[in-house]
Formats: C-alpha cells, sequence, structure tokens
C-alpha cells in the first residue's frame, strides 16, 4: 500500500520510506487535481453568477463596484468636492485594487492564458485598469503632487 494509513507506527524502516516516497508522489497528483478542481471553482464563482449563492454575492458586489467606481468618478470632478481628493484617491486606489484582484483571479481561473489576454472583454478590463497604475507610477516619481498628476 501507499498511502499514510499504511505506514507503520513507530520508527522508519525502508518500507515505510518507500511507502512515504510513493504517497508523496500520489499528494502530488492529488494537489494538482486540487489546482484544477479550484481554479474550476475560482472561473465558476467569477464567470457563472447562477453556479452558487456565492457566486451571486461576488457577482452582486462586482455590479455594485462597478456603479460605485462610476459614482467616485462623477462626483469626484464636481469642484465643491476639492476639499475632499485624498479620500477620493484612497477610493480610486481601492476600487483599482479590488478590481485587479478579480481580474488576477480571472486570469488565474483561465483555461488558456493565450485566450484571456486576447479576449476583448479581458483588453478592456485591463485597459480600464491601466491608468490608475500609471497614475501610481507618477505619483511615485512626484511624491505629492496628486492634483496636477490627476488633472492631467
Amino acid at each position: 500500500g501507499g498511502g499514510p494509513g499504511a505506514m507503520a507506527p513507530g520508527g522508519a524502516s525502508t518500507v515505510e520510506v518507500q511507502d512515504r516516497g510513493v504517497w508523496q508522489v500520489g499528494q502530488l497528483e492529488e494537489d494538482e487535481e486540487d489546482v484544477v478542481c479550484m481554479k474550476q471553482y475560482v472561473a465558476a464563482l467569477l464567470e457563472n453568477p447562477n453556479s452558487s449563492a456565492a457566486a451571486k454575492a461576488i457577482h452582486f458586489c462586482l455590479v455594485a463596484l462597478i456603479f460605485f467606481a462610476t459614482l467616485l468618478t462623477i462626483v469626484e470632478t464636481m469642484p465643491e468636492v476639492r476639499n475632499y481628493l485624498r479620500f477620493f484617491f484612497a477610493m480610486d486606489y481601492c476600487v483599482t485594487g479590488l478590481f485587479t484582484l478579480e481580474f488576477l483571479l480571472r486570469l488565474y481561473a483561465a483555461e488558456s492564458v493565450l485566450a484571456f489576454c486576447t479576449s476583448p472583454f479581458n483588453l478592456v478590463d485591463f485597459a480600464t485598469l491601466a491608468p490608475g497604475y500609471v497614475e501610481i507610477w507618477l505619483l511615485a516619481g512626484h511624491r505629492g503632487d496628486m492634483e496636477k498628476i490627476h488633472e492631467a
């Protein structure tokens, strides 16, 4: 036998070491299956809202996040809120982070990286995320000129 249940309790004999080695190889195969199952589970959560209650909740949260991000973008352009720019920057970065997490999880769960990277929907998502990271990169180089960079 090869599983951990087949090993005798106590000291390590030659048979136990061989059994343990066989079990480890079998475990690697099970881990690979677990990765495939995890990818399928993540894909179902993000791509099929009808697959589970959790998938519906995630879908609802993502739709709400899209509306929140849109509202945030509209409101932050109003002159009345210029005194709260730091709040809007923080919220922009949180939203960008959450959308990045969702994007990376979908990439992880993709059956093909090439198909994922050439999908028009994913290209739009990437193009939507990119300006947030360009702004972060610019801020890192100009330390504190948030208003000037954000206006550009």
